[in-house]
């Protein structure tokens, strides 16, 4: 596989029976969506027989076994989704690429699209002004360009049909479904649980009062996006843990009373 700055034509995977997936949130701590790929990346394979899966990503020693890594550094995620994704997949060009959220501006190949939610469509005051902006332009373009789009939820599915008038037939729910090794437990602690990024649109001090209101301890676990609000549920008595590992995410989640 390349591993310059930008990959070599003649070392990357390439042609009609070749899947490439976006994998570019691998390594960035970036939760829910890092969470989806990197399992994403471990069940194709046994389910895509005959086909070659590869994915894009910055290191490649973080994608799964029995993929391919197309290296692709970081760097601006502008220029890399209207200029050095796009000229990839011109040189690649695969049977079909995967995004999540959006597609590149000028997509070469027949694409998919996989959309969590449209929560800045239902309410748009949680989001600061950029990613509103960003969100309400690019997502809504993609739907309409991929030639298939998965819903996380049925929820997810009616939004996109009555807010983005997509085609009911045009989507297909895939529910998200729990990473093998977080297995019950069969003793619980006191605490309640909040994994999340911290950041206003996921309502975190609601979930510190609601705790406080019971007289529960709070764990929060997830990245500081934002600092203020961070030092606010401190405040308030919530135990902030930041970004933890993999290990210690699931001895919590089975550990918590509840979630």
């Amino acid at each position: 596989m390349g591993r310059s700055r930008e990959c070599d034509r003649r070392r990357v995977p390439g042609g009609a029976r070749v899947i490439l997936v976006d994998a570019d949130v691998l390594g960035r701590r970036r939760t829910g969506d890092e969470t989806y790929v990197r399992e994403l990346l471990r069940a194709l394979p046994g389910v895509a027989e005959g086909l070659r899966i590869a994915a894009i990503a910055r290191d490649a020693s973080l994608v799964p076994d029995g993929i391919e890594p197309v290296v692709l550094r970081g760097g601006s995620q502008e220029l890399r989704m209207a200029v050095r994704v796009p000229r990839l997949l011109r040189r690649l060009r695969p049977a079909l690429a995967h995004f999540v959220h959006s597609l590149p501006l000028h997509c070469p190949v027949p694409a998919v699209l996989t959309v969590q939610d449209l929560s800045w469509e239902r309410d748009p005051s949680v989001f600061g002004w950029w990613d509103l902006a960003t969100f309400k332009v690019f997502v809504r373009s993609s739907v309409k360009r991929a030639r298939h789009v998965f819903a996380i939820s049925e929820r997810t599915k009616r939004d996109l049909v009555e807010l983005y008038g997509t085609p009911p037939e045009k989507i297909t729910v895939t529910p998200l479904a729990p990473d093998p090794e977080f297995t019950p437990a069969r003793e619980h602690d006191s605490f309640l649980l909040f994994v999340s990024a911290i950041e206003p649109r996921k309502q975190p001090l609601a979930a510190i009062d609601a705790a406080n209101a019971v007289g529960r301890r709070l764990v929060v676990v997830g990245p500081q996006r934002d600092a203020e609000l961070a030092a606010e549920l401190s405040r308030r008595g919530a135990d902030v843990r930041g970004y933890v590992p993999k290990e210690e995410l699931v001895r919590l989640y089975q550990s918590a009373a509840c979630l």
